[in-house]
């Protein structure tokens, strides 16, 4: 551990920080935390729309805990209604659509905020190269992780 340094001569403490009790029990590295990986079973999507809403937010009342329990950014799963296509369930929308609607955050934000949700089993991310455009294309289907602990189902209010 490396010795701090003295206040100057005469210096006063408001009192508000005290380095030497407020001091980590560990050291930094510097590193970004790396993403977990975890298996994923993909959601099935129902075809009425009310269904399909009903299993969205199922999926998505999950998600919320998980990315919690995670201390993950909610960012992405906020927005998510507004990109889905409902009628297959998947989401297309581009890094820049996402960051638009995600508060005009960073491109690279969002692919870092979608590889988290990939790790956690919560997305299944797909690439497809469109040999018209000359690009390629994601396709983010939602999923649930094999194993889930602490998550608790939303009531069914329509019940």
């Amino acid at each position: 551990m490396t010795e701090r340094a003295n206040p100057p001569e005469g210096a006063r403490s408001s009192g508000a920080f005290r380095p030497d009790d407020d001091a980590p029990d560990f050291e930094f590295s510097g590193q970004r935390k790396q993403p977990l990986r975890v298996d994923s079973q993909r959601l099935f999507w129902p075809n009425n729309r009310k269904d399909q809403e009903a299993a969205f937010w199922t999926w998505h009342s999950v998600a919320m805990q998980i990315c919690d329990g995670e201390r993950y950014d909610f960012r992405i799963l906020a927005i998510l209604h507004k990109l889905i296509y409902w009628q297959d369930g998947t989401i297309r929308a581009t890094n820049e659509e996402f960051a638009a609607r995600a508060g005009r955050c960073s491109e690279r934000t969002i692919t870092r905020d979608i590889s988290k949700v990939v790790g956690i089993g919560l997305f299944r991310r797909a690439m497809r190269y469109d040999p018209t455009t000359g690009k390629t294309q994601r396709t983010i289907t939602l999923s649930y992780p094999k194993q889930t602990s602490g998550v608790v189902l939303p009531d069914d209010e329509d019940e």
